[in-house]
């Protein structure tokens, strides 16, 4: 909450990846009590022109983040008297040189010149962003159920994780699509419990209901599905069975989404902006830019992914993150002493597979290198390195609260140190 609130004054409105187009969706359905169509106002010769980034053109998007946040935002004007609708600043003319998308007036920190309606849908994806500490919590005491500080480090972890911080508060389907995609890891990790996956199949449906990309989930929850089918035999009749209506409730899903006549257009728009390739692709160069790019938006790189910490910094803690992680899940696996901890380090192996296929497909349409597309890989991320970084003093909660309480400090303090460089020197607000 800390962090959330010092991005929420320091990150100008619009200033978060496709924020603008985002909120006209949101604010069509709090308008006129509809699911949002493509206005697209064809303004201006490049794609931030003003007439362009705050068009309608992005409402192809699956729409349950756009009906929740727009009751939420029709809602909250209703209650404070507030318009519905909000008119962004112009575009800045240097957008290109410069990292503000808009031409913003000078503010004092602390005191945003946004409306109660935005800032209400600001919470709203704080809110939706705790899942990620939640699912760090929770997946951590699954594997290390003997010690439960390791789960502390790991929550600790996701919450002063600087790119989290900043884009809890950010208005974009993204926050719905990431929660869910996480309360579906946390019910997988419920290992041999075969009627799960019908709920699964309710939840993998609404994710997509939010955001196409995260369809991702159905695969693992299929491959998942038959890991377990495989390893407990004793109770196949009950995962077919389970099968059976998750098979229903998919099918159901489909049929509504190509039959429905609005969303079977915005499914088609959204399949078809990403079923090309790249020329680029091809080559080398490409995926070492996307490499180099994932790794820095996966640290701190804010604004429109325009405003990147020094790079040695991301190297520095992908570095740390990746050695602590591949110690944590190796020490589980060795010390796992059934077979559902075994098929839980398989469900958190196949997790990851799964959304990296999912975003070298997207990059191998168009150069998209930004983690946000696969947030729901966060809490696998900090489980194992909380397990990796503890385990040496497992048997000392002393040091192990002072490792916790070293690492909070340092993540509070990067963030704050970066806030007030970088960021401000950006946007201009000050003290």
């Amino acid at each position: 909450m800390l962090l959330a609130s010092l991005y929420f004054f320091a990150i100008p409105i619009g200033e978060s990846p496709d924020e603008p187009g985002h909120l006209v969706c949101i604010e069509q359905v709090a308008q006129y009590s509809r699911l949002p169509v493509m206005e697209p106002k064809q303004e201006g010769d490049v794609w931030w022109a003003h007439g362009r980034i705050i068009a309608g053109h992005m409402c192809y998007h699956m729409p349950l983040y756009y009906l929740v946040a727009g009751y939420a935002l029709k809602g909250v004007a209703m209650v404070t008297d507030t318009a519905v609708t909000y008119t962004f600043p112009p575009t800045s003319e240097y957008f290109m040189s410069q990292n503000a998308m808009f031409r913003h007036e000078p503010y004092a920190f602390g005191q945003t010149p946004e409306p109660i309606t935005l800032s209400s849908l600001r919470l709203l994806s704080v809110t939706l962003g705790f899942s990620l500490v939640w699912g760090s919590y929770v997946l951590t005491r699954r594997l290390a159920p003997e010690y439960p500080l390791f789960a502390v480090l790991a929550a600790v972890l996701a919450a002063g994780w600087p790119q989290l911080a900043y884009l809890s508060r950010a208005i974009t389907n993204d926050a719905l699509a990431t929660a869910l995609a996480v309360l579906i890891l946390v019910m997988l990790a419920n290992v041999a419990r075969p009627y799960r996956f019908m709920f699964l199949a309710i939840l993998s449906s609404l994710a997509a209901l939010s955001k196409i990309s995260v369809a991702f989930v159905i695969g693992a929850i299929l491959i998942v599905w038959l890991i377990e089918f495989v390893q407990f035999q004793n109770e196949k009749r009950a995962y077919l069975k389970a099968l059976l209506m998750s098979s229903a409730i998919w099918l159901f899903t489909f049929l509504f989404l190509t039959h429905h006549s609005l969303l079977s257009k915005h499914l088609t728009i959204s399949i078809g902006a990403f079923s090309a390739a790249s020329p680029r692709a091809a080559t080398l160069a490409y995926w070492q830019e996307v490499f180099m790019l994932t790794l820095s938006s996966g640290w701190a790189r804010l604004g429109w992914m325009n405003l990147p910490a020094p790079l040695w910094h991301a190297y520095a803690w992908w570095g740390v993150l990746s050695l602590a992680v591949v110690a944590g899940f190796t020490l589980c696996w060795r010390l796992a002493k059934s077979r559902q901890q075994r098929t839980l380090l398989l469900i958190c192996l196949v997790w990851i597979a799964i959304a990296l296929l999912s975003y070298l497909r997207i990059n191998f349409n168009r150069l998209q290198p930004q983690f946000r597309f696969i947030l729901a890989v966060v809490p696998v991320l900090t489980a194992g390195t909380a397990v990796g970084c503890l385990y040496g003093v497992r048997q000392r909660p002393f040091l192990q609260w002072g490792i916790i309480a070293g690492v909070a400090a340092f993540l509070v303090g990067y963030n704050v140190w970066f806030i007030f460089t970088a960021v401000q020197e950006t946007y201009g607000w000050y003290l």
